[in-house]
């Protein structure tokens, strides 16, 4: 499975840009400052699926490098450590995966890892991505250190204003 870290809001079938667009809270073509082509990998979260509504919460997309192989990442992602660095940002559900290909935008990462984080609170998103950028403080002086990720670094914090689950594009299993 690919996925893209960016959407053509023109495209009216998605019913939650066009809701955006009938409200007036979305107003012309919402573009990202890079995009990320991703193997979706790894989810990581209290239960398997998209998290409950996401609401007025927030969302951070994350990309960066790495020197390790996926299986070796992956491991330190989902370690005990990493558990509690998530909880304490504010993390209710992860999603991972291989970069396999960028717009070659700011952030431009060819082969790396990407990861989009749902936070409790965009408050909580913008702080976390912040800590990302600089990476000069633990945990991350550390993670860099280990080649767990590497430059470039790229972070992007979003508030969600509205959710919906299309529930037919949902991977059967």
């Amino acid at each position: 499975m690919r996925a893209h870290a960016t959407t053509n809001t023109s495209n009216q079938q998605n019913p939650l840009w066009a809701k955006g667009k009938e409200e007036g809270w979305l107003t012309g073509p919402y573009e990202s400052p890079a995009w990320f082509t991703t193997e979706i990998a790894l989810f990581r979260g209290a239960k398997p699926g998209p998290p409950p509504s996401m609401k007025g919460k927030g969302l951070g997309l994350f990309n960066a490098g790495s020197k390790l192989a996926f299986d070796e990442w992956t491991g330190l992602f989902t370690s005990p450590d990493s558990d509690k660095l998530h909880a304490a940002a504010g993390i209710v559900n992860s999603v991972a995966g291989k970069t396999v290909g960028s717009s070659g935008g700011e952030g431009n990462v060819a082969k790396g890892i990407t990861v989009w984080h749902f936070h409790s609170s965009p408050k909580k998103a913008d702080a976390f991505a912040q800590k990302f950028i600089e990476h000069s403080e633990p945990p991350f002086d550390s993670i860099i250190s280990s080649g767990a990720i590497t430059e470039p670094f790229f972070a992007k914090p979003y508030k969600v204003i509205d959710d919906i689950t299309l529930e037919a594009k949902l991977p059967k299993a």
